[in-house]
């Protein structure tokens, strides 16, 4: 019943206003918050220290202008067209010409194992791939080799009490590999989480202030996926009919080599973090096991730890759980950073936890072996 109210409300508009927030504030004492954005204005896990503010920003920004990517390629070419804020397509593109389509598994540029909702992206974009042609319906499947396989990265990820998002870069590779097209877009804002809120609550949609439990994160996640995939067929569909109508032309050129090496298209299982971000990550982590420290600071800090996904709190966090002593609410939001770090490490401390609200265990475990 929730997947039919979410799926149904995606065909409303969900997109935010386009005005640029602005630079973020300055770095707050714990170095967690409010971190500027560098001059460029795109937060880079290779340079930068984690904030909401920077993702958030970025975010926003990406609907003004295309994010140069090293996983596209050229964005050059690139401009506003259809449902995506940013497209490119190789002259002469049709759909039809390709026998078979696959769907590789998402990755992310965010320098950590996973992002919470990474398999949903590629269920989604399956399914909905499965509606761009009759001679595509149930053709399209998982996997790296066919006629035409389409890799996706999530460039920026935000997950918040108000709304999951998804910066989304999508490239479709030839069996030459040529890219034949090139898509960047935001999928997800308050927007989404308001309405699918107000649908479940009975009422109608508005501001959601209070901090979402994790079966509401779930139709979040459920309801941004499937914005993904929507996006991706209706702007591959929009293409093919504007090149062959010659009408409302996608920005196009003729098809090159994609130049980017195969392996860096597909998910990468190692964290990556820039000097910056792996020092923040120390420097949390070790806030965390000092027990000198608030119980509620140190909460805060593991679920920051969980939204950046560092592999490094999975044994802090199971020693908090495994912890008699520990209060309950640490405990908690250990299993919630787990869940977010999404490595199957955690799974056994998860499985066997005891004392632990079971519904917040149960959400982890799911956000691991699903999500």
């Amino acid at each position: 019943m929730r997947l039919s109210i979410v799926l149904a409300l995606l065909a409303f508009p969900l997109f935010c206003s386009p005005a640029f927030a602005g630079d973020a504030p300055a770095e707050t004492a714990d170095g967690t918050v409010g971190v500027a954005l560098p001059a460029d204005g795109w937060w880079d896990p290779a340079r930068d220290a984690w904030s909401k503010d920077a993702i958030v920003t970025s975010l926003k920004k990406s609907k003004e202008m295309v994010a140069p990517s090293a996983f596209l390629g050229d964005t050059a070419g690139m401009q506003k067209f259809s449902k995506a804020e940013w497209a490119w397509v190789a002259e002469g593109f049709v759909p039809e010409t390709y026998k078979t389509v696959a769907v590789a598994p998402a990755r992310n540029s965010m320098g950590r194992y996973k992002v919470t909702g990474e398999k949903l992206v590629q269920d989604m974009q399956i399914a909905y791939l499965q509606g761009v042609t009759k001679a595509w319906k149930k053709k399209v499947t998982a996997g790296t080799e066919a006629d035409l396989v389409v890799y996706t990265n999530l460039r920026l990820f935000s997950n918040t009490a108000n709304a999951v998002e998804y910066l989304v870069e999508t490239v479709g590779v030839d069996k030459s590999g040529n890219a034949v097209f090139k898509l960047q877009y935001l999928a997800g804002t308050s927007g989404t989480a308001s309405m699918v809120m107000g649908a479940m609550s009975g009422g109608v949609g508005g501001l959601v202030s209070a901090i979402p439990d994790d079966k509401d994160q779930f139709a979040y996640y459920t309801a941004t996926t499937a914005e993904v995939g929507g996006i991706l067929r209706t702007t591959l569909i929009d293409a093919a009919v504007g090149i062959k109508k010659g009408k409302n032309l996608p920005p196009m050129s003729a098809a090159a080599p994609h130049g980017v090496d195969k392996a860096s298209l597909l998910p990468a299982k190692t964290e990556s973090f820039g000097p910056v971000l792996q020092k923040q990550v120390d420097d949390l982590i070790a806030f965390v096991k000092d027990e000198a420290n608030d119980v509620g600071d140190r909460t805060d800090r593991l679920r920051d730890l969980g939204k950046i996904g560092a592999v490094g709190t999975i044994p802090v966090a199971e020693a908090i759980i495994q912890d008699k002593k520990a209060k309950n609410a640490l405990q908690e939001n250990a299993a919630w950073a787990l869940g977010e770090i999404g490595h199957a490490d955690g799974l056994d401390t998860l499985t066997t936890a005891k004392g632990v609200d079971g519904f917040n265990v149960k959400a982890a475990i799911t956000k691991i072996t699903v999500y």
